[in-house]
C-alpha cells in the first residue's frame, strides 16, 4: 500500500521552532480532521520539546535522520537543516556544548518533554494528571531546568526504584514492572 504523503516515523508536528532564549527546540502536534479543521483534543494532539541545559544548545532538522548525525558529527549542517522557526521535517535533534577549563566539572543536560493531555483508553479520553500543571511541554522543560530542579526530580525517581526493585521487596516481579512501567494507568485508577 502507498504510505500518505508527509507520513513520519519520527514525531509529525507543524514545523521545528527554536525558543527565543535559543535553549529549546519544539514542535506542536496536531490531527486535522477532513474539512481541515484542526482537533483540540486527542491522545496525538500535543506538543515535543528538547532543551538544553548547562552550554551551548545545536538544533538541526532533517527528514533523514542520518543525515542530522552527520551534521553533529561534522559541527556544520551541511547534510542537515539547522533550525528556524517552522522548519518541516520528520526528525530533528538538540546537542549542548560547553568549553571546560583543565581541572573543572559541567554537567550538560537535555531534557526531552513532552505535553499529550488527550491520553485515551478505550477510546474514552483520560486526560493526563500533568495538564493541571503545566501548560506545555516548553513549561515542563524550563520547570525542571531551573536550578537543582532537575537533580531533584532525578533523584527521587532513583529512590523510588530502589524501594520498588530492591531484591529484598517481596512483591511479585509482576507488580514491581507495573510499578515501575506503568505507573500512569495506576494513578488514574486512584481517582
Amino acid at each position: 500500500s502507498h504510505a500518505p504523503e508527509q507520513t513520519y516515523c519520527g514525531v509529525r508536528g507543524d514545523g521545528w521552532s527554536v525558543s527565543a532564549d535559543g535553549t529549546s527546540l519544539s514542535t506542536n502536534q496536531g490531527v486535522t480532521v477532513p474539512g481541515g479543521n484542526s482537533t483540540s483534543i486527542g491522545p496525538s494532539v500535543g506538543n515535543v520539546t528538547l532543551r538544553a541545559v548547562g552550554g551551548t544548545a545545536s538544533f538541526f532538522a532533517s527528514d533523514d535522520s542520518a543525515a542530522i548525525f552527520s551534521a553533529f558529527a561534522n559541527g556544520s549542517s551541511s547534510s542537515a537543516v539547522v533550525v528556524t522557526n517552522g522548519t518541516i521535517a520528520a526528525h530533528a535533534a538538540t546537542s549542548v556544548s560547553a568549553t571546560v577549563a583543565p581541572g573543572e566539572n559541567t554537567t550538560l543536560s537535555i531534557i526531552f518533554s513532552w505535553y499529550f493531555p488527550g491520553r485515551d483508553f478505550s477510546n474514552v479520553v483520560l486526560g493526563n494528571e500533568y495538564a493541571n500543571r503545566f501548560s506545555d511541554s516548553h513549561d515542563v522543560a524550563n520547570r525542571l531546568a531551573a536550578d537543582g530542579e532537575l537533580e531533584t526530580v532525578v533523584d527521587n525517581i532513583n529512590l523510588f526504584h530502589h524501594v520498588i526493585a530492591a531484591p529484598n521487596n517481596p512483591a511479585p516481579d509482576w507488580l514491581k514492572d507495573m510499578l515501575l512501567n506503568q505507573f500512569a494507568h495506576a494513578h488514574m485508577m486512584m481517582r
